[in-house]
């Protein structure tokens, strides 16, 4: 885990995402209980996982070690989050469906040029969701004061 003077931009990214893990995590275990049909590869929908695993409850004591300002305004903000970060794979996802219907599951095989389109289209909507990702955790700071 970060160290106790890691940088807060880093602490509140890494929160978004452990807020992400811990929702799909959610979400596959409801899919799998339920046998719902996890349209998109989603499972039964985002759901912000109230319950953060360790790494998330470091990040948060690290960022307000007095308590967070006002918990609801967080978990508005994480939950946002996850439902914005499910559309991003779902870019993802359908960008290589589309790839692969078109040219085939087999990266080896695809000629330099097909496979630097692959790479810079997953690069794109990787470059995105760092973006989107970034301004999310400046938000999230934010709310430090």
């Amino acid at each position: 885990m970060e160290t106790p003077d890691a940088d807060p931009l880093t602490l509140a990214e890494t929160l978004l995402d452990e807020a992400v893990y811990a929702s799909r995590a959610r979400q596959s275990a409801t899919t799998a209980i339920s046998s719902g049909d996890a349209a998109c590869g989603l499972g039964a929908g985002p759901k912000f996982e109230a319950q953060f695993g360790a790494r998330a409850r470091q990040c948060l004591e690290q960022l307000w070690p007095d308590g967070a300002p006002d918990d609801g305004a967080l978990q508005a903000t994480l939950s946002a989050w996850v439902r914005r970060q499910d559309g991003f794979d779902r870019e993802r996802n359908h960008f290589l469906k589309a790839f692969r219907a078109e040219h085939g599951f087999d990266r080896s095989t695809y000629a330099p040029d097909v496979r630097n389109r692959f790479e810079e289209g997953l690069d794109a909507i990787n470059q995105i969701n760092a973006k989107a990702r970034r301004t999310a955790a400046e938000a999230l700071l934010a709310a430090r004061g």
